[in-house]
């Protein structure tokens, strides 16, 4: 797993233009420039991603947006937490920290439409956006 903590996540904008390449220890990305995320929006309502969210094993999801989901494998203890925050109707961004396994992203990510809705992922520590897909695949 790789050690990143914080994240936004963000419905794909229309506007988003390849930048450079970060490469760091075991990690290569390709940065985005991005533009209309104020008015970008996941195609899910606050409501619906708190639903889904409630559904996972471990998530204590509270009804202002805050959410922690903790667990377990076999290498490690890992926790997720954060705070979902809509506009007009829809949700609009996911903030995040903590890290866990690819396969409890698979299971998180669908409350915010995830596969089928493109996601950018804005790392805070790294100061740059990429895509979700791109991300996922370092983690184990």
């Amino acid at each position: 797993m790789i050690a990143l903590r914080q994240y936004h996540l963000y419905n794909r904008p229309v506007s988003v233009f390849p930048a450079d390449i970060l490469e760091l220890p075991g990690l290569t990305l390709r940065r985005l420039n991005c533009e209309g995320l104020s008015s970008s929006h996941f195609d899910v309502s606050f409501e619906q991603a708190v639903a889904s969210l409630y559904q996972l094993e471990r998530m204590f999801v509270e009804m202002d947006g805050s959410f922690v989901w903790t667990g377990q494998n076999a290498s490690q203890n890992w926790q997720l937490d954060g705070m979902l925050y809509d506009r007009q109707e829809w949700l609009h961004r996911v903030e995040l920290n903590g890290s866990c396994p690819r396969s409890c992203w698979e299971k998180f990510l669908p409350a915010f439409g995830w596969p089928q809705q493109s996601i950018i992922v804005h790392l805070i520590e790294l100061h740059c956006f990429v895509e979700l897909n791109e991300l996922l695949e370092f983690f184990e």
